[in-house]
């Protein structure tokens, strides 16, 4: 391909020529420089100096060159370490002059005449620039002009947007009026209707609270007769009672006096048998009457007494104390608690037997087992293995950190279901939301799940565990066969990144090129663990000499399907990268191409 462009001075690059060298033309009447790298300093190696009217080949050009100089340049792809195009001849033989023709003619022509031409073109020159100073003088006026219009524009927008606002505004009142002026009127009919519905309730209550009053005055006045008819039979009654209390006969006042006196002197001594003999006994006897005092006093304390402290039936004791029944335990045992109702306690000491092979003796307390105070045995506490992968986060080949909001896959084997979790440098996680394992085979029904925070549950329809918390950290999640959670044991680092590895693996293939493209380019991966299934494996960056050459290299980084090798489960090869995909330099480079391979559930 040929490409004729005009130099000014700058450095300029020609390129998509074609051909493994450029043949470069000098069309100009100035030395001009080529290059087959950027950066032109005159005189330098590799740069190629053209006087006017010459040509020179760049070598190794591979169809792009740098020019420095000005004129024109006529520039030619090709894979020929000569030029391949005829040079004008010189006067000096040297082949960078003009032609012997232009040079004949220039030296023909008479001084005057140059000068004559010297003479005019000045002039055109100076006219030219005067027309120049005039258009610019002209421009700047009408760049005035139009900055004041513009500056009119301006505020004639803004007052008219003034004006577009306040007739909204006044629109916007008027139909705010309008509308309270609707619902005003709407509020006076609502009311009438509302004072219509009271007058005819008013009417009706009226109606009703009269024939109501009738009837309650009806039944008032049957309810007091009854009690006033009831009331004269008590009065009545009562009055019958009185008389019988102030008469002298039966139920008297009187006749119960007489009837109590008449008791006391019967049972009296002869000798007392007169009230007035018996108080002139107590008169002469005071200290034995003082006596008879105390004593009955004594004995109604200690009938009281008798009466307070008496036994039910039911608070009788039914069996005794083995002691004698002056205390409620012997030797720390009670009976019907931790000795049976019908024992009995001796003092006799009692030893087991030794064992043997065919009985049972004592008990021996080995090094494993304790015994508290109380007769407690216990053991250490084992812990159950933990069905999940990295259950303490340890384990994250994708490098993420920070807060993660997407859904997905973050830590090895932990996806985020809903919220956000955040991954703390010291490897725990600050939860705001769920997160969520699925296994890979269901643990079955009788398993236990436990974590240090947050709230966790186990799915065994779905194989999933789920962790939910807001505002918590976690630090490990552990679900294990049985009823009971025991201890939370870390795992080891290396064992688990190979358990994970067999979920995802991040790596780095080496590949030699020495092509324009790799369409059937196969790249053998080598994982280091077996995966669950075949992967989906994505080229994630391309590496040229350490540095990431990915935007140079390829237009779309994307998924590439893999088979897997029958011979060995942990040997993957790709089927190719296109064309479409990206192109590489030619040259024997040695390029790295990092990769993930994903086996997730």
């Amino acid at each position: 391909m040929t490409k004729t462009p005009i130099l000014t001075g700058a450095e300029v690059c020609v390129s998509d020529l074609g051909g493994q060298n450029v043949a470069v033309k000098n069309l100009s009447g100035d030395t001009v420089w080529a290059s087959a790298f950027p950066n032109i300093t005159v005189g330098a190696d590799g740069v190629v100096e053209i006087p006017a009217g010459g040509g020179e080949v760049v070598l190794d050009a591979r169809g792009e060159v740098y020019l420095l100089g000005t004129g024109k340049v006529q520039c030619t792809g090709t894979d020929y370490a000569t030029p391949n195009f005829k040079l004008p001849s010189s006067s000096s033989g040297g082949g960078g002059g003009t032609s012997d023709v232009t040079k004949a003619y220039v030296d023909a022509q008479d001084s005057t005449t140059l000068g004559a031409a010297k003479t005019y073109t000045d002039t055109a020159v100076n006219a030219v620039k005067a027309d120049v100073t005039t258009n610019a003088n002209d421009i700047a006026d009408l760049q005035t002009d139009m900055t004041a219009a513009q500056n009119a524009i301006i505020t004639n927008s803004t007052a008219i947007a003034t004006v577009q606002t306040a007739a909204a505004n006044a629109k916007s009142a008027a139909d705010s009026a309008q509308t309270t002026a609707d619902t005003a009127q709407t509020a006076a009919e609502t009311a009438q209707t509302t004072a219509d519905s009271a007058q005819a309730a008013a009417d009706t209550n009226a109606a009703n609270i009269t024939s109501t009053a009738a009837a309650t005055l009806e039944s008032a006045k049957t309810y007091t007769d009854t009690k006033t008819s009831a009331i004269d039979t008590r009065v009545a009654a009562t009055e019958t009672a009185i008389t019988t209390l102030n008469g002298t006969g039966t139920g008297s006042v009187t006749k119960a006096v007489a009837d109590g006196i008449a008791e006391v002197v019967a049972g009296a001594p002869e000798s007392l048998d007169t009230l007035k003999e018996i108080s002139d006994w107590i008169s002469s006897h005071t200290e034995s009457a003082a006596a008879m005092n105390s004593q009955i006093q004594a004995n109604a304390a200690d009938i009281e007494a008798l009466g307070t402290a008496k036994a039910d039936k039911t608070e009788l004791p039914t069996t005794l104390p083995a002691n004698g029944g002056n205390a409620d335990t012997v030797n720390g045992h009670t009976v019907n608690a931790d000795v049976p109702e019908n024992a009995v306690f001796t003092d006799t000491v009692y030893s087991l037997p030794a064992a043997t092979k065919t009985s049972l003796g004592g008990v021996k307390v080995g090094d494993n087992l304790s015994v508290a105070a109380d007769g407690t045995l216990s053991a250490p506490i084992y812990s159950n293995p933990n069905l999940l992968d990295n259950p303490d986060f340890k384990i994250n080949q994708r490098g993420v950190s920070g807060t993660i909001t997407a859904a997905g896959y973050f830590v090895d084997r932990w996806k985020l279901k809903s919220g956000s979790v955040t991954v703390n440098d010291n490897k725990t996680l600050t939860l705001n939301g769920t997160i969520e394992q699925i296994l890979e085979n269901a643990a079955g029904a009788n398993v236990t799940a436990s974590s240090n925070a947050g709230s966790i549950s186990y799915n065994n329809s779905t194989k999933t565990v789920s962790l939910t918390g807001q505002n918590v950290t976690v630090s490990w999640v552990k679900l294990e066969l049985g009823n009971k959670a025991t201890p939370f044991v870390p795992p080891s680092p290396g064992e688990e990144l190979m358990k994970c590895m067999y979920y995802y693996e991040r790596g780095v293939c080496v590949v030699h090129l020495a092509s324009d493209v790799f369409p059937s380019l196969f790249l053998g991966l080598t994982f280091a663990a077996p995966k669950r299934v075949a992967p989906t494996v994505k080229m994630t960056a391309l590496y040229y000499n350490g540095v990431n050459k990915s935007s140079d290299f390829f237009y779309n980084i994307s998924n590439v399907q893999v088979v897997i090798s029958t011979l060995d489960p942990r040997f993957m090869l790709t089927n190719g990268i296109p064309t479409s995909k990206g192109i590489i330099r030619t040259n024997d480079y040695l390029y790295k191409i990092a990769y993930e391979a994903s086996a997730d559930i």
